[in-house]
């Protein structure tokens, strides 16, 4: 005959604050995992509280540089009002059908605008300005001038310079106009390219009279260009080069280099012949 074995009140017990304790486990993660979620919801919605909150900021400091400036006609009697609010703004940058409509800030430390804005505050979005010991003076305007900002979603700084890689953007808007104490320049693209900013190779910063350096950009502005464009440069021709960030690779930098038009040597571009450059030269991870 086989044994029974009843279990006793103790056993009972035991098991009851077995699955007491298990259930009191899954009731605690359970809380937990919604604590650390609701945590983490509060975190997103702060950030982008103060992303959209900086961004309206840096909105409302443009729009009020932009009421200064308008549509000036009288150069000296704009930067005579902008400079009373910073004293470093010493251009202004404006691109056809973009929101680049812009001060351009000028620091003897080039990269106090990376970080600053156009009024002065420290900002993460910095401010446009000249990214090298460029000269603006009229008769002494340096062979290269460069503008750099940072590339952000919504147009602010240099968003829209993302523009220039289509074809038809660049056909309808070649021109890029820099306006300075000294006057009114305009500059027609002749180079659109991917750069990668950690190759040795990818130099876009050549200074006057540096034949050898002013080579190198001159065939990397070409070779790299994603577009063939009728424009032809010398050592004596004066280019402006726009820089951001773009995003196809790590380090990448989207390069826009506009040679100088206005002035005695004004020129005609036909842009209805630029066309896609199957030919350009790739990064060195393989992207253009």
């Amino acid at each position: 005959m086989a044994q029974s074995h009843a279990r006793g009140f103790g056993d009972t017990v035991t098991d009851f604050k077995s699955d007491f304790s298990k259930q009191n486990i899954w009731r605690i993660v359970v809380k937990a995992f919604a604590l650390i979620l609701a945590f983490a919801v509060i975190l997103v919605a702060v950030y982008f509280s103060l992303y959209f909150y900086r961004n309206e900021s840096e909105k409302e400091n443009l729009n009020f540089l932009q009421s200064i400036w308008g549509d000036r006609r009288f150069l000296s009697d704009g930067f005579e009002k902008l400079k009373a609010e910073n004293k470093d703004i010493c251009g202004w940058l404006k691109i056809s059908d973009t929101k680049i409509n812009n001060p351009v800030l000028k620091s003897e430390d080039i990269t106090y605008y990376v970080n600053h804005n156009a009024r002065n505050k420290k900002s993460r979005l910095g401010a446009v300005h000249f990214a090298n010991n460029c000269t603006l003076a009229k008769n002494s305007i340096s062979q290269n001038i460069c503008i750099s900002a940072e590339n952000l979603n919504d147009s602010l700084m240099f968003g829209d310079l993302k523009k220039f890689r289509d074809i038809d953007f660049i056909k309808t808007y070649p021109e890029i106009t820099l306006y300075l104490e000294s006057g009114e320049y305009k500059y027609t693209v002749f180079s659109v390219c991917v750069a990668d900013s950690l190759s040795g190779q990818d130099k876009f910063d050549y200074k006057d009279n540096d034949l050898k350096n002013y080579a190198l950009y001159k065939g990397q502005a070409y070779n790299r260009s994603l577009f063939n464009i009728p424009v032809e440069i010398n050592p004596d021709s004066k280019i402006l080069t726009l820089v951001t960030d773009t995003f196809d690779f790590d380090g990448a930098k989207l390069v826009v280099s506009a040679k100088l038009i206005s002035g005695e040597n004004d020129i005609t571009v036909d842009s209805s012949v630029i066309s896609v450059n199957k030919n350009s030269v790739q990064s060195r991870n393989g992207n253009k």
